[in-house]
C-alpha cells in the first residue's frame, strides 16, 4: 500500500524544494534466509525530530524545521524577550545595528520555523534621562 500526500506541509526552508526531501527513519523489516524486505503495513516511523535532508540545497535539520507555518501544531502565543547590548556612537547608529541583528536573526532557518512571521515588534530601550 503506498502512502499518498506524505511531503504535504513540507518544504525545505533554506530554498523552498517541497518536492522531495530525505528523512532519517525507523523501519520495521521481515527478515529470512533469503535476504530482508520492508514488512507489510506500517514498516516506515518518523517524527518532527527525525533528521531530514534537502537533495537540493544540502540544508539539514529536525523535521519540524521542514514543516511549513499552516502544519504546525497550533500554538499558545508566548512573549520572548531578547536583551542585546550594542556598542554605538550615538542613539541611531544603535538603532541602526539592532535592525541589522533583528533583520540576521529573522533569517536563520530554526527561527523561521518558530516565528514563521518574524520578530512581530520591536522595542526600543527608552532614551536615558540625563542627570543634572
Amino acid at each position: 500500500m503506498t502512502s499518498k500526500n506524505c511531503i504535504e506541509g513540507l518544504r525545505c526552508p533554506e530554498c523552498g524544494n517541497e518536492t522531495r526531501l530525505l528523512i532519517i527513519a525507523t523501519a520495521v523489516a521481515e527478515v529470512t534466509d533469503n535476504g530482508a524486505e520492508l514488512a507489510d503495513g506500517d514498516g516506515l516511523d518518523w517524527s518532527d525530530k527525525s533528521h531530514t535532508f534537502c537533495p537540493e540545497c544540502k540544508h539539514g535539520g529536525p523535521l519540524t524545521g521542514f514543516r511549513t507555518s499552516t502544519t504546525l501544531p497550533s500554538r499558545k502565543p508566548y512573549r520572548i524577550r531578547i536583551e542585546v547590548d550594542i556598542t554605538a556612537a550615538d542613539r541611531e547608529q544603535a538603532e541602526r545595528r539592532m535592525s541589522l541583528v533583528c533583520s540576521d536573526i529573522e533569517k536563520r532557518p530554526w527561527v523561521v520555523a518558530v516565528l514563521p512571521d518574524g520578530i512581530e515588534e520591536r522595542i526600543p530601550v527608552p532614551k536615558r534621562k540625563e542627570s543634572p
